[in-house]
């Protein structure tokens, strides 16, 4: 165990001296907030990425290219972090050289303090881009509400002649004219016919014809009197009731 602390401790005094030789190399160094347009927000989001492990030991994505040299610029702005962030400082003792080199430990973060360096950038371009949109609506609402184009090509129901309340049930007139086969008003009359279904006026029609041929054969009947009294009267009353019933019978 004493051989495996004094290895560490080994690595660590390594790495920052080598670290410290970087920055006598470079004594000058700014912080990465410094000079951008909002430095108060992009420094709070600078900062933040000290809570969190991972900002130091995930490598950047392959492919990525991001150039970064420890001795180069980048060791006065390290040294200066350190001043600056606690809590990276803190973290830099746990990880360096336990888990992560010195190296690998600032260009991770680093990578991650160019990324809210872009994200920043790219806020402010989009509020200024938005601005300038902003200012082109009023002028086209100021000039006046645009009026739709006269071919109708865009608006089916305008250019069908159909109100908007109706398009619905034409598209689907159209696609029942698609799925269903063409059926002849005739043909239907006389397959009506045929089943003895009549319905409309050309089912009342048939039955006053229907009724106007009874009434006819009957007026060519001659009533004759019977020789007794009471007995023609009753003959032509049930004769009358008879046909009073088959006449009710045709017109249901």
């Amino acid at each position: 165990l004493t051989s495996l602390f004094q290895s560490i401790l080994a690595d660590f005094n390594h790495e920052q001296a080598s670290f410290l030789a970087s920055l006598t190399k470079n004594p000058s160094g700014s912080l990465p907030w410094a000079g951008c347009e909002n430095p108060e927000e992009m420094k709070q989001q600078i900062l933040s990425l000290s809570e969190d492990k991972r900002t130091f030991v995930r490598n950047p994505p392959n492919g990525v290219q991001f150039e970064f040299d420890l001795e180069g610029q980048y060791a006065p702005v390290a040294m200066a972090m350190l001043k600056e962030d606690p809590r990276l400082e803190k973290m830099r003792f746990d990880l360096v050289p336990k888990l992560i080199s010195e190296a690998d430990f600032w260009r991770n973060y680093f990578y991650r303090v160019s990324l809210v360096k872009q994200s920043s950038q790219l806020n402010s371009l989009a509020k200024s881009g938005g601005g300038d949109g902003e200012g082109s609506t009023d002028t086209s609402t100021a000039e006046g509400p645009q009026t739709p184009s006269d071919d109708g090509k865009d608006d089916d129901g305008a250019d069908s002649g159909i109100p908007s309340d109706f398009v619905s049930d034409s598209c689907e007139g159209k696609v029942r004219e698609k799925v269903y086969p063409e059926v002849n008003a005739e043909d239907l009359a006389k397959g009506m016919q045929q089943l003895g279904v009549g319905g409309g006026r050309g089912g009342k029609k048939a039955d006053q014809e229907l009724e106007q041929e009874i009434e006819k054969e009957l007026d060519g009947y001659e009533v004759v009197p019977s020789d007794g009294a009471g007995t023609g009267v009753a003959d032509d009353d049930e004769l009358e009731n008879e046909i009073q019933t088959l006449l009710s019978v045709t017109r249901k």
